[in-house]
């Protein structure tokens, strides 16, 4: 059973059990306790771990899908509301009015994911609105890269 605290596999346990689980267990006093919990597995590895991985990859897929960049019509919807909703408070060149510029020099040393937040959650106080309601996260990321690479003024020689 024990020897130096050492559980040997292969011998009789109490009540003449087997002890042949890599779980099993002794104490220090030499009872064996077999663990009757051991999850299924396959190829060595629990089938829940295994479940769960595919699970939170599957997971992943569906929100870069949804966070992904936007298919070229709904790029230029969302150039259009660039020029009209925005450029309202920040100029129809984005070069600043009511709300600050948004060209890439303006932009330029502000954190992308600050600019992303700003966009979802607007700024209190302000004029700027919030526009999660209206634009999914992959466009509103979408909006800040065309930004700050100053890709978005390029398109139609604005």
């Amino acid at each position: 059973m024990t020897q130096g605290g050492r559980v040997h596999r292969g011998k009789a346990g109490p009540q003449g059990a087997e002890l042949s689980s890599r779980a099993d267990a002794a104490t220090a006093d030499g009872r064996v306790f077999p663990h009757r919990f051991s999850a299924p597995r396959h190829r060595g590895r629990p089938i829940g771990v295994m479940l769960l991985a595919a699970c939170l990859g599957l997971a992943g897929l569906a929100l870069a899908r949804a966070a992904g960049v936007p298919d070229p019509a709904r790029q230029a919807e969302l150039r259009a509301m660039l020029l009209q909703d925005c450029g309202s408070c920040h100029g129809l060149t984005l070069k600043g009015g009511l709300g600050p510029p948004l060209r890439p020099e303006a932009l330029a040393g502000k954190p992308r994911d600050f600019l992303i937040l700003t966009i979802r959650q607007g700024r209190p106080g302000t004029a700027m609105p919030p526009w999660a309601p209206i634009l999914k996260d992959g466009e509103i990321a979408w909006l800040v890269d065309e930004l700050l690479s100053g890709r978005a003024l390029r398109e139609g020689d604005r």
